[in-house]
């Protein structure tokens, strides 16, 4: 089962990309993708 983040901003983009890149067989990649993708979010959200 894959694991979707949800942000609240653009909660829809990031399930998209979550979809994607989390693999289900994996929970060490999942935590992974998951950190790296909040990282890319907060990112973004500062350079705003």
């Amino acid at each position: 089962m894959v694991k979707n983040g949800t942000v609240s901003r653009n909660g829809t983009q990031y399930e998209q990309l979550a979809s994607e890149y989390l693999i289900p067989a994996a929970p060490l990649l999942d935590e992974a993708a998951t950190q790296a993708h909040n990282l890319y979010n907060r990112a973004l959200y500062d350079v705003r």
